[in-house]
Protein backbone atom coordinates (compact mmCIF):
# COMPACT_ATOMS: atom_id res chain seq x y z
CA UNK A 1 0.00 0.00 0.00
CA UNK A 2 1.20 3.30 -0.63
CA UNK A 3 1.14 6.55 1.49
CA UNK A 4 0.12 9.76 -0.70
CA UNK A 5 2.33 12.39 1.48
CA UNK A 6 1.30 16.06 1.16
CA UNK A 7 3.13 19.01 2.15
CA UNK A 8 2.17 21.76 4.07
CA UNK A 9 2.06 24.15 1.10
CA UNK A 10 -0.28 22.33 -0.82
CA UNK A 11 -2.32 21.02 1.86
CA UNK A 12 -2.94 24.68 2.30
CA UNK A 13 -3.37 25.50 -1.34
CA UNK A 14 -6.19 22.69 -0.89
CA UNK A 15 -7.99 24.54 1.74
CA UNK A 16 -7.49 27.81 -0.37
CA UNK A 17 -9.44 25.80 -3.17
CA UNK A 18 -12.11 24.70 -1.34
CA UNK A 19 -12.77 28.29 0.60
CA UNK A 20 -13.01 29.73 -2.62
CA UNK A 21 -15.47 27.50 -3.78
CA UNK A 22 -19.18 28.38 -3.38
CA UNK A 23 -20.92 25.17 -0.53
CA UNK A 24 -24.15 24.36 -2.13
CA UNK A 25 -26.79 24.75 0.60
CA UNK A 26 -30.79 24.14 0.92
CA UNK A 27 -33.18 26.37 2.78
CA UNK A 28 -36.37 25.05 3.97
CA UNK A 29 -39.25 27.43 4.50
CA UNK A 30 -41.89 25.12 6.05
CA UNK A 31 -45.60 26.84 5.46
CA UNK A 32 -48.60 25.15 7.22
CA UNK A 33 -52.12 26.96 6.50
CA UNK A 34 -53.85 27.49 9.95
CA UNK A 35 -57.76 27.18 10.76
CA UNK A 36 -58.09 31.06 10.11
CA UNK A 37 -57.09 30.07 6.56
CA UNK A 38 -53.90 32.22 7.19
CA UNK A 39 -50.24 31.39 6.73
CA UNK A 40 -47.77 30.40 9.43
CA UNK A 41 -44.41 30.26 8.35
CA UNK A 42 -42.14 27.73 10.87
CA UNK A 43 -38.83 28.56 12.63
CA UNK A 44 -36.56 26.64 14.75
CA UNK A 45 -34.43 28.29 17.30
CA UNK A 46 -31.11 26.93 16.84
CA UNK A 47 -27.42 27.01 18.80
CA UNK A 48 -24.51 27.66 16.50
CA UNK A 49 -20.94 27.86 17.29
CA UNK A 50 -20.40 30.77 15.09
CA UNK A 51 -23.65 33.18 15.93
CA UNK A 52 -25.25 31.76 18.92
CA UNK A 53 -29.05 31.32 19.64
CA UNK A 54 -31.51 32.34 16.89
CA UNK A 55 -34.24 32.21 15.14
CA UNK A 56 -34.03 30.39 11.64
CA UNK A 57 -35.28 28.92 8.87
CA UNK A 58 -34.27 24.84 8.52
CA UNK A 59 -31.17 24.91 6.44
CA UNK A 60 -28.37 21.94 5.42
CA UNK A 61 -25.57 21.22 2.97
CA UNK A 62 -26.49 19.01 -0.40
CA UNK A 63 -24.24 16.16 0.12
CA UNK A 64 -21.93 15.07 -2.79
CA UNK A 65 -24.19 12.24 -3.92
CA UNK A 66 -27.46 13.48 -2.82
CA UNK A 67 -30.49 15.44 -4.43
CA UNK A 68 -31.92 18.50 -3.48
CA UNK A 69 -35.10 16.54 -2.69
CA UNK A 70 -32.87 14.10 -0.59
CA UNK A 71 -31.02 17.29 1.29
CA UNK A 72 -34.64 18.64 1.91
CA UNK A 73 -36.19 16.03 3.24
CA UNK A 74 -33.48 14.73 5.27
CA UNK A 75 -32.95 18.98 7.11
CA UNK A 76 -36.60 18.57 7.97
CA UNK A 77 -36.50 14.97 9.37
CA UNK A 78 -33.17 16.01 11.21
CA UNK A 79 -34.74 19.43 12.59
CA UNK A 80 -38.32 18.43 13.37
CA UNK A 81 -37.94 14.57 13.83
CA UNK A 82 -38.20 11.17 12.01
CA UNK A 83 -42.00 10.81 11.62
CA UNK A 84 -42.03 14.70 9.82
CA UNK A 85 -43.43 14.50 6.13
CA UNK A 86 -42.19 16.95 3.54
CA UNK A 87 -44.49 17.97 1.07
CA UNK A 88 -43.08 20.47 -1.49
CA UNK A 89 -44.60 23.60 -2.87
CA UNK A 90 -43.60 25.00 -6.10
CA UNK A 91 -42.99 21.71 -7.60
CA UNK A 92 -39.81 21.03 -6.01
CA UNK A 93 -38.41 24.05 -7.98
CA UNK A 94 -36.10 26.12 -5.41
CA UNK A 95 -38.60 29.51 -4.89
CA UNK A 96 -35.70 31.93 -4.14
CA UNK A 97 -31.55 31.66 -5.01
CA UNK A 98 -29.47 33.64 -2.83
CA UNK A 99 -25.67 33.93 -2.51
CA UNK A 100 -24.10 33.88 1.04
CA UNK A 101 -20.26 35.59 2.10
CA UNK A 102 -18.43 35.49 5.08
CA UNK A 103 -16.88 38.80 4.04
CA UNK A 104 -19.26 41.96 4.74
CA UNK A 105 -19.60 44.26 1.96
CA UNK A 106 -22.53 46.32 0.26
CA UNK A 107 -25.32 44.03 -0.92
CA UNK A 108 -24.03 40.85 0.70
CA UNK A 109 -26.24 38.12 2.35
CA UNK A 110 -23.63 37.68 5.16
CA UNK A 111 -22.41 34.14 6.95
CA UNK A 112 -20.37 33.69 9.34
CA UNK A 113 -18.92 30.18 7.68
CA UNK A 114 -17.98 29.79 4.20
CA UNK A 115 -19.22 31.18 0.67
CA UNK A 116 -22.27 29.42 0.29
CA UNK A 117 -24.67 29.06 -2.73
CA UNK A 118 -28.35 28.54 -1.03
CA UNK A 119 -31.76 27.50 -2.96
CA UNK A 120 -34.57 27.89 -0.60
CA UNK A 121 -37.72 25.56 -1.56
CA UNK A 122 -40.85 25.70 0.19
CA UNK A 123 -41.76 22.53 2.33
CA UNK A 124 -45.59 22.64 4.05
CA UNK A 125 -47.72 20.07 6.07
CA UNK A 126 -51.01 19.23 5.57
Amino acid sequence: MTTLRVNSRLRSAIGDLELGIPVPCVDVLRVRKAAGGNIEVGLIYRDTRHQGSYWCIIDGYLLRTGSLRAAVTRENRDSLGKTVRCFFDGGGYALFVAEYFFRRAKGNLLTSRQHASGLTFGSFRR
